[in-house]
């Protein structure tokens, strides 16, 4: 061998030591390749914008970052300088390690995939409606689809929520209707029949959902009753007696006696109508001495008025009494004729 190859066998020797070193960088990750930074969402105080897209090292990262809950990290691998022993014995080389990510579920993906953009921080409610169509199923109603989506207030194509939607339905004009009425008229007397008189309104048919449409009328309503006749009371009356009291020693005088009643005059129709006020009705009879009834009288007081009536109760001793006077007079006669005859001869 020359000393040309001598000299090739050092540099053959190196050249392979360089393509391991090589080889083994390329088989792992590069802690030199300018891969050390990892995007974060870093989260702050606002409901608008809870995150805060920034780019930051990887160490920090797995070191600082971590310890905010708020945070969403990616998983990454990052380089770490590991070492052991102590003093002069210690060693160090760098270890390659796993980050696991940190709120990273499907809500913290879809944020950072956003770019720490948050969906639905802030949501509205659109309203959609199909308007009023005829209902396939009944020809007399109509029915309307009201939609209803939650969405991003920034973004109204990102829906945040379950989308709603409710179908509501009307009659068509004059399917279906309800009877309305005007005021009773005052009542009047039928001209035709004047012991009846008569009233009127006006009925109607209107929309059920719409009351100014009306769809029948006026139809006019007529309603009749008996006329309330005024009656004149007391043109024809009638008494009612009251019962007759005990007789009694008449108190102005002591030769006879008197009982009274009441008299009542009432409508003879309707006996509850009085027709004036009532009357006292006195009955007196005489009494001799001893007691016996000589006669009675009566006498009946009509508002402050009296009427004496005549009674022949006690007529039996007083016709034997005048027959006896009669008699003496007749006897009295037939004396002076006897005379005048006796003087003649």
């Amino acid at each position: 061998m020359g000393k040309k190859n001598i000299f090739f066998i050092p540099f053959l020797f190196f050249l392979v030591l360089f393509l391991q070193s090589f080889s083994s960088n390329t088989t792992g990750a590069c802690k030199d390749c300018g891969d050390h930074k990892i995007m974060i969402c870093h989260a702050k105080p606002s409901p608008m914008n809870p995150f805060e897209k920034i780019d930051v090292d990887k160490n920090s990262t797995a070191q600082g970052h971590n310890g905010h809950d708020q945070d969403i990290i990616p998983p990454f691998q990052y380089w770490d300088k590991v070492c052991t022993g102590h003093g002069h014995k210690s060693r160090c080389e760098d270890v390659l390690k796993n980050y696991t990510g940190k709120n990273w579920d499907e809500r913290g993906q879809a944020i950072w995939n956003n770019k720490c953009v948050v969906k639905c921080a802030q949501t509205v409610e659109l309203v959609s409606e199909t308007g009023w169509l005829d209902d396939p199923e009944d020809e007399t109603r109509q029915y309307n689809i009201i939609t209803t989506k939650i969405v991003d207030k920034m973004d109204n194509e990102i829906s945040c929520g379950r989308t709603t939607e409710k179908t509501e339905y009307r009659y068509k004009e004059c399917s279906r209707t309800v009877r309305v009425f005007d005021e009773w008229s005052n009542w009047e007397v039928d001209l035709e029949d004047d012991t009846q008189e008569y009233r009127t309104r006006n009925a109607y048919a209107v929309d059920s959902q719409n009351s100014e449409k009306i769809c029948v009328g006026p139809i006019v309503q007529t309603e009749t009753r008996d006329r309330e006749i005024q009656y004149e009371s007391c043109i024809y009356t009638t008494d009612i007696y009251g019962e007759w009291s005990n007789w009694a020693v008449d108190p102005s005088d002591d030769t006879r006696e008197f009982r009274d009643r009441i008299v009542t005059k009432v409508d003879s129709e309707y006996t509850d109508i009085l027709c004036g006020e009532p009357t006292r009705e006195v009955e007196y009879r005489d009494i001799e001495e001893e007691g016996d009834v000589l006669g009675t009288t009566d006498k009946a007081e009509v508002l402050g008025t009296s009427i004496i009536y005549a009674n022949t109760a006690g007529d039996v001793n007083s016709n034997l009494l005048l027959a006896g006077y009669l008699m003496m007079i007749l006897t009295g006669i037939s004396f002076i004729f006897l005379g005048k005859q006796y003087l003649q001869r």
